[in-house]
């Protein structure tokens, strides 16, 4: 007799950033070569918002369904006399991204059909 399957759920500790860039972008199935270069985000850059050193950053993407909107969450540091961006939040800057987020939301939102931005 064979033993039924079990399903087990581990649970992980992930940054908010890669949690909610999971949500919200599912990452697509994408064949690379050899030659590849590294991923830069899709898109004209149309609007940012910014809270403090998080800044929200929305792309138009034009398909043949139409327009599309992407937003690309990063904050902003420094290290000695460089500025450097990261997409890990600290507890600090989880409150700066949630508003960030509900403000290109709304401003997403405003535009379903707008034709050009």
């Amino acid at each position: 007799m064979k033993k039924p399957l079990h399903r087990t759920t581990e649970i992980v500790s992930m940054p908010l950033s890669t949690i909610l860039t999971s949500l919200l972008f599912p990452p697509e199935s994408t064949a690379m070569n050899d030659h590849a270069t590294p991923a830069k985000p899709n898109g004209r850059l149309v609007h940012r918002f910014r809270s403090g050193n998080v800044t929200a950053c929305i792309r138009r993407q034009n398909t043949d369904k139409g327009a599309t909107f992407h937003v690309v969450f990063q904050r902003s540091y420094g290290e000695g006399k460089k500025w450097k961006t990261s997409t890990v939040f600290g507890r600090q800057e989880v409150f700066a991204v949630s508003c960030v987020a509900a403000q290109a939301f709304q401003w997403i939102s405003a535009r379903p059909h707008a034709p050009d931005v």
